[in-house]
């Protein structure tokens, strides 16, 4: 006891405490400024004024300070009781070190075409989808949308479409991790995204980063506090625009014309279904956080919750997200760490891009008649009087269905520091997607219901994929000169499993799974496997950081191709010239760093299992003996020479910064040519089939990207703008002769065509002449230019639009006055056309379905002058694919207007808060368009490559208005 009373006076009386005050280079304070004690778990961070008090046991004590964007300082306490600390700024910080494939750079020092967008894109923007993120943010990225209801996802189009049977999607690595499925990222778990544009960036990803690669940073812990973060907001969306329709009086008069006669007493309503469908959506997000530091270990972990109600009646989605970001060096030499996120995702869909006839709700609401209500007296859906079509709601409301998946994805890694300059990691990821989808339609309350006595639907998809990295990196500097070199392995496997189950004949409604059903309607399962093996390597050098050369390449090794052509081979090398450092570049204050870059790579484009193999098909049954026995047959060719899509890739550009970097402006010049095309082509009927995939085929990309950032106005009153164009330009080289036709709708073919000398999924058609006054028809104008009521389809139709913009831009503008935030996020796309299909739907009067106003000003009679031809019952001629419906989709867009408001520190300090912003956020506020749809972001066939910009009862986006708050403590 004497003991150890004697030890723990002796400790209090060396412990003392010691206080400071921390400021910047510039004289101003510096608060939230961490302050730890070195090699122990002490720590404290500054105040509002800069100022911090810590408890030291001896003069031998090391005082720690670091802060983002500042050079982390240390110092020995010493015998003095006070200190003013003056922190430098981090060049490396405000340069930005940016996530590269496999390893980081400074952004000073990248050689190839590379986007970034940074935490700030996530903080300032509350969304549900980092897609939503990335739109109009980065030159030479186009996002796609394909719907506006909560469970659809997005495309992603780098530098154009580079395939036509296999994907142009983007490779999505999250921490390491190769991911297929984005909706259940959580933005607010994101740190960064860097995009890979050229091939000499992403060749390090060889036959997956054709199509430009996504690398997508999770946070860290930062500080020596621990750091706790809650966010929170609630939002309202609704429709921004609707769509005029034939009232009830003006459907019968149109029936009437047509020759169709019903009890009309019986059908009196006068529905509006656009107000029964589309509703006021409601959504919420919930975020916790919490994140730290010390000398030894790093953790940030996290919890959320968001909820979407569509604006379209039940259509939904939540998602349940958990992240552990840990890191722990456990000595010297050694760091083990992981980031792991699991994420429970459900979502109600509806039916959209399909006419009414099909079960589809957009075009429901258009094609409904508004003479009959939503509800027969004995509860039953009402159907269109001369169609057994029913209303739409019967579409949102008529059965029970879900889709719920459960994922974990994420890493365990180790890294060995052999020698200071020499590091090996070991690095072991995981994606694992449990889903499900489950569907009733009960036997009484729709027509499809009672004539199936009820149907039942059940589907299981596993996804099961690792991805085991190792890799040596070396770092050396020696002089002027600085050398890095990377060299490893890669591993990847991937297994799926499907199962489906329909069921039909159910005897009521009170058990709504497959088994109850007692008529088997299909079953089938399915699981295939693929695997990847690949050697990578890099090297990069630097003189004087003014002379850059980054040089990649990648061995991949494939299941999916054949024997004779399993590896593909895939370098790349770009160079850096920083002009502005050289002796003769002139001195101008006014011009501060000018780099020029040039890239030149080669990349590969994957593709699903089995692809060489010649396959067994099932469902060759037979008859022996009166009895049926199973069957199977050859399905497909094998071919062993099937190899990669390879796409080759220059890239110039230029980087240049003005007045001390207050203007930041880039531009990039690139041309992309994709060779081997993966296509099926006709075969010799000798060989027993009618075609067979080959490498055959080029398409080409060529554009031009520019990017301007600039500071406009600095102090209490700051304006920040950044803004960025692209310009892309597509063309099919070679196709061997032949032709590519896609998107049918409403019964009238293709819409799109794919040729050589011409882009990608053209539109093609008829040239509309218009309405003959005599006649009453449409007429259109033939090869030779003359006018016909009866156009060849294999002669007559030609190109008539081009969905492809000529380009595409984003300008956001960030204001802030003291603690007030204002920014403005504009997007837009220009020189776009639309196939407007589902005009087609609703102006083409042809059956029972309801129409458009503008059919209320159709032709009746000899000598009317009108653009709506007469009502033809049973006859599409007057509503072929033709010019009549190619619209301008042009549009300028407020993505983002949000205003905000930072409570004042010396506030803070009183209610022991870090930080507090409240804010509002308006998206989709206004938009500019020629585009008479519902909405010019559509595309009915989603992430197609051959057919985009046609909209065919697509959900719209909707205008949506957030409030929320952001606190720190």
């Amino acid at each position: 006891m004497l003991f150890c009373l004697a030890v723990t006076l002796e400790v209090t009386a060396q412990s003392r405490t010691v206080a400071g005050k921390v400021t910047a280079q510039s004289g101003d304070a510096l608060p939230g400024v961490n302050v730890s004690l070195k090699g122990t778990l002490t720590g404290t961070s500054t105040d509002v004024d800069g100022t911090f008090r810590i408890s030291v046991s001896s003069d031998s004590d090391i005082l720690v300070f670091s802060f983002i964007g500042y050079k982390t300082y240390e110092m020995t306490v010493g015998s003095r009781t006070s200190f003013d600390v003056v922190l430098e700024d981090d060049i490396t910080a405000l340069d930005e070190v940016v996530v590269v494939g496999y390893g980081t750079q400074q952004k000073k020092d990248i050689t190839g075409a590379v986007g970034i967008v940074g935490k700030e894109a996530m903080d300032d923007r509350p969304n549900t989808q980092f897609g939503n993120l990335i739109q109009g943010k980065t030159a030479g990225v186009q996002v796609l949308s394909s719907s506006g209801k909560p469970s659809a996802g997005f495309n992603i189009r780098i530098r154009g479409t580079n395939s036509i049977s296999g994907s142009s999607e983007p490779l999505y690595v999250v921490d390491g991790v190769i991911s297929s499925d984005t909706r259940t990222i959580n933005p607010a778990d994101i740190e960064s995204i860097t995009i890979l544009k050229d091939a000499s960036s992403a060749a390090i990803y060889g036959a997956q980063g054709a199509n430009g690669v996504v690398l997508i940073t999770t946070k860290q812990g930062t500080t020596a506090q621990p750091r706790f973060e809650f966010s929170a907001y609630t939002g309202v969306s609704s429709v921004w625009k609707t769509l005029e329709v034939l009232n009830a009086e003006q459907y019968r008069d149109l029936m009437t014309e047509m020759g169709q006669s019903t009890d009309w007493s019986q059908f009196t309503e006068n529905t509006d279904w656009q107000n029964k469908i589309f509703q006021n959506g409601v959504s919420q997000n919930y975020q916790f956080s919490v994140s730290g530091k010390n000398d030894k270990t790093s953790y940030y972990l996290s919890a959320g919750w968001m909820q979407n109600k569509g604006s379209v009646r039940s259509a939904e989605m939540d998602r349940y997200n958990f992240k552990v970001n840990l890191k722990q060096f456990v000595n010297d030499w050694l760091e083990i760490g992981t980031n792991m996120n699991y994420s429970r995702y459900h979502d109600v869909d509806v039916s959209d891009n399909t006419n009414v006839n099909s079960g589809g709700v957009i075009l429901g609401v258009l094609s409904t008649p508004p003479n009959i209500g939503i509800y027969n007296p004995d509860g039953t859906f009402t159907r269109n009087p001369f169609q057994d079509w029913e209303n739409p709601v019967s579409g949102t409301d008529g059965s029970d269905r879900g889709y719920k998946n459960q994922r974990l994805l994420g890493n365990v890694y180790a890294e060995v520091s052999i020698l200071p300059e020499l590091k090996f990691r070991s690095n072991l990821g995981i994606d694992y997607i449990m889903g499900m989808y489950d569907y009733f339609l009960d036997p009484f309350r729709t027509s499809y219901g009672r004539a199936l006595s009820g149907l039942a639907r059940n589907s299981t998809n596993l996804t099961n994929y690792y991805i085991f990295d190792n890799t040596l990196s070396y770092r050396k500097t020696v002089g002027d000169h600085n050398f890095s070199a990377l060299a490893g392995t890669v591993i990847q496997k991937f297994n799926w499993e499907n199962n489906y189950i329909e069921t039909s004949g159910f005897s009521s409604n009170s058990i709504p799974t497959t088994n109850a059903g007692s008529t088997i309607r299909a079953a089938n399962n399915s699981k295939s496997e693929k695997a990847n093996a690949s050697f990578i390597s890099r090297v990069t050098y630097d003189y004087l950081g003014k002379y850059l050369l980054t040089a990649n390449f990648r061995a991949d090794g494939s299941s999916a191709f054949g024997p004779n052509q399993r590896w593909g081979y895939f370098p790349s090398a770009s160079v850096g010239w920083r002009i502005s450092d050289e002796n003769f570049f002139p001195q101008v204050n006014a011009v501060g760093d000018v780099k020029i870059r040039v890239g030149w790579g080669m990349v590969g484009n994957d593709i699903g299992p089995y692809a060489y193999l010649g396959l067994v098909g099932t469902g060759a049954n037979y008859p022996i003996g009166g009895e049926i026995l199973p069957g199977s047959y050859p399905s497909t060719i094998q071919n062993n020479d099937l190899k990669w899509e390879a796409t080759q890739q220059t890239n110039i550009g230029i980087d240049v910064s003005f007045l001390n970097d207050r203007i930041t402006f880039s531009a990039d010049a690139y041309l992309k040519k994709t060779s081997d095309l993966l296509l099926y082509v006709p075969l010799p009927r000798s060989t027993g089939f009618n075609t067979g995939l080959q490498n055959v085929g080029d398409i080409e990309n060529k554009g031009l990207e520019f990017l301007v950032s600039s500071k406009n106005l600095t102090g209490d009153l700051a304006w920040q703008t950044d803004f960025n164009i692209s310009f892309n330009r597509n063309k099919v080289i070679n196709i061997i002769g032949s032709q590519v036709a896609a998107g049918g709708v409403a019964a009238r073919g293709e819409v799109a065509l794919s040729v050589e000398g011409k882009p990608l999924g053209l539109f093609y058609g008829f040239i509309g002449g218009g309405v003959d006054p005599v006649t009453g028809d449409y007429y259109y104008v033939d090869r030779n230019g003359e006018s016909t009521f009866t156009p060849s389809a294999d002669t007559d139709r030609t190109f008539i639009g081009d969905p492809n913009p000529n380009f595409i831009y984003g300008m956001t503008n960030t204001l802030s006055y003291k603690n007030f935030g204002f920014s403005i996020f504009l997007q837009g796309s220009q020189g776009n056309d639309i196939f407007n299909a589902t005009r087609i739907e609703t102006e083409g009067m042809t059956d029972a379905k309801n129409q458009a106003l503008a059919v209320a000003g159709r032709w009746r009679v000899p000598g009317d002058v009108t653009n709506i031809p007469r009502a033809t019952p049973n006859n599409s001629n007057n509503s072929r694919v033709s010019t009549r419906f190619v619209e301008d989709g042009s549009y300028l867009r407020a993505k983002a207007i949000t205003l905000s408001y930072t409570v004042p520190l010396s506030v803070l300090s009183r209610i022991q808060l870090n930080s507090a912003k409240f804010y509002v956020t308006g998206e989709n506020l206004f938009t500019i368009t020629k585009y008479s749809g519902f909405d010019p972001e559509v595309n009915a066939f989603g992430g197609s490559n051959v057919v985009q910009g046609v909209d065919y009862g697509t959900y719209p986006q909707t205008r949506t208005l957030i409030v929320g708050v952001n606190l720190t403590f």
